[in-house]
């Protein structure tokens, strides 16, 4: 059938996980199955990976946006093999490292990473 994803921003409590619960209920109330895509920073510095860890917090930030691309990849290969409608919730995205580098920097990573990310508003459109 197919799917779709969205994915939840804001800073530290900001509802986003009391939001996805809701939405993951939601949607399974419309028949949708639910892939819940966990914040990646938290997975990394649950592990030990932690931006103290990198000589320059690029590298983190960097690690961390490819996790994301990579985990998302496999949800959407996942979803599209899968039996009916499928909403895939993304704790947080990609475009989180936005907050911790300037736009020049961010657009080098998605560059480095090969991402092709056709969405993307540059803050200073949004003045």
């Amino acid at each position: 059938m197919g799917y779709k994803k969205i994915a939840v921003t804001g800073g530290p409590c900001a509802g986003k996980s009391a939001a996805l619960v809701e939405m993951a209920r939601w949607a399974k109330l419309c028949g949708y199955q639910v892939f819940m895509l966990k914040e990646c920073a938290t997975d990394l510095m649950e592990c030990g990976i932690t931006p103290r860890g990198f000589a320059k917090k690029y590298d983190f930030q960097l690690a961390r946006m490819r996790m994301q691309l990579e985990k998302e990849r496999i949800y959407e290969q996942a979803a599209a093999a899968a039996k009916g409608n499928v909403l895939i919730l993304c704790d947080r995205g990609v475009f989180d490292s936005r907050a911790y580098m300037s736009e020049r920097t961010f657009r080098k990573a998605l560059k480095e990473l090969g991402a092709d990310i056709g969405y993307y508003i540059p803050s200073r459109s949004l003045e």
